[in-house]
């Protein structure tokens, strides 16, 4: 995914936007259809590239694709979120 992916409430921001600012019902439901397009495309990304790696290297399962969809703003519906992990590895080289 490219930095400049939206997230799932930016997009939905915008299509409301567009809607609003559209006059011709034509031209509306092609830009619509055309932005609904390229809001899926970040979540079909993750799913692409979750199935190569679950089928190529294995040891994934269904749990580490809703991990990774819930990290990029996607999170799945009635799932509670992911807890924050803290790393409390301490900065000193050991002995």
């Amino acid at each position: 995914m490219s930095d400049t992916t939206m997230t799932a409430e930016q997009l939905a921001e915008e299509l409301l936007t567009t809607r609003r600012r559209l006059s011709a019902p034509e031209d509306g439901a092609r830009l619509l259809a055309e932005l609904q397009r390229n809001a899926t495309r970040p979540v079909l990304e993750i799913v692409s590239a979750w199935c190569v790696e679950s089928n190529d290297i294995g040891g994934i399962d269904a749990g580490d694709l809703a991990w990774r969809l819930e990290q990029a703003g996607y999170p799945l519906p009635g799932r509670a979120p992911a807890p924050v992990v803290h790393d409390i590895t301490p900065d000193t080289p050991e002995n």
